[in-house]
């Protein structure tokens, strides 16, 4: 597995969509047609999560375009100034709720459609299209 044919590939592949990827997305691309850049292996892919972390880090691999589910960040300090400034910030926030707004799609159909994803990967994908 090599870093400089690696890298431009994966690129590609992140160019192809409008979402972000997953690791293993990605790595299944480089697997498959018409890529097969390398086997599929546990070793070569904790390669190839290493070799990206490099590549993010180094700026060669935009970091936003890669999705990790596994690390989500909860709660938080604010930290708001005053007490009016917290007012201010909920204010906002209720002026521009009705952006928030969604009229159900399917309310007077009498057959509603459910898609079902078993990889959480997989919902983002799929949530475009669905």
């Amino acid at each position: 597995m090599k870093y400089k044919e690696t890298i431009p590939v994966v690129n590609e592949i992140i160019s192809q969509y409008d979402i972000k990827l997953t690791v293993r997305q990605i790595y299944y691309r480089l697997i498959s047609d018409p890529y097969n850049l390398f086997e599929n292996t546990k070793s070569r892919y904790t390669q190839f999560d290493k070799m990206l972390v490099v590549a993010r880090e180094r700026g060669e691999v935009d970091h936003t375009s890669i999705e990790d589910r596994t690390r989500e960040a909860l709660g938080g300090d604010f930290d708001y100034g005053s007490p009016q400034e917290f007012l201010r910030s909920e204010i906002d926030s209720l002026k521009n709720c009705w952006q928030d707004y969604i009229m159900e799609m399917w309310k007077d159909q009498e057959h509603k459609i459910e898609v079902w994803v078993e990889k959480d990967a997989l919902s983002n994908l799929i949530f475009q299209v669905a």
